[in-house]
């Protein structure tokens, strides 16, 4: 280590601004991978929001009055893609794998993928996809 501190030829120079270089790197990829896990938590809150708002405004309140709870399963997924659609902000580009929904007791189930930019998508690397898969369930019929 002496001899390469002590090293007049100029080596010492390179590895030093190689050293730079990749920690600047590192550095680039922790960030890139920050916004990414950011981008993807925003879009889930919405699409678990929009899984939660269309199974409660789907709720068959005729049976309510009796302790029954029912839901309307293809206005359900009707609604969730249209709220999910809606509250998504232009940068997220939304593929609906498979919908479910049970009438009895009340569950909506929503798969896909969910595509967005990153830093690097600028620079001719590909957006982000990743998976999801949001869950609602209803059990309580709220009888006060």
């Amino acid at each position: 280590m002496k001899k390469l501190l002590t090293d007049k030829s100029g080596n010492s120079s390179v590895l030093i601004i190689g050293l730079v270089f990749a920690m600047l790197l590192m550095t680039m990829l922790i960030m890139e991978l920050g916004g990414a896990y950011q981008n993807y938590f925003a879009a889930e809150s919405v699409l678990q929001r929009s899984a939660n708002a269309a199974l409660e405004k789907n709720m068959d309140d005729s049976y309510r009055a009796d302790g029954i709870l029912k839901l309307k399963t293809e206005q359900a997924k009707l609604d969730f893609t249209h709220f999910a659609s809606e509250d998504l902000d232009g940068k997220y580009t939304l593929y609906i794998n498979s919908l479910s929904a049970t009438e009895d007791p009340p569950s909506f189930m929503a798969s896909g993928t969910i595509t967005f930019p990153t830093i690097f998508s600028k620079y001719g690397f590909e957006d982000l996809t990743l998976n999801f898969k949001v869950s609602a369930e209803n059990f309580e019929v709220g009888h006060d």
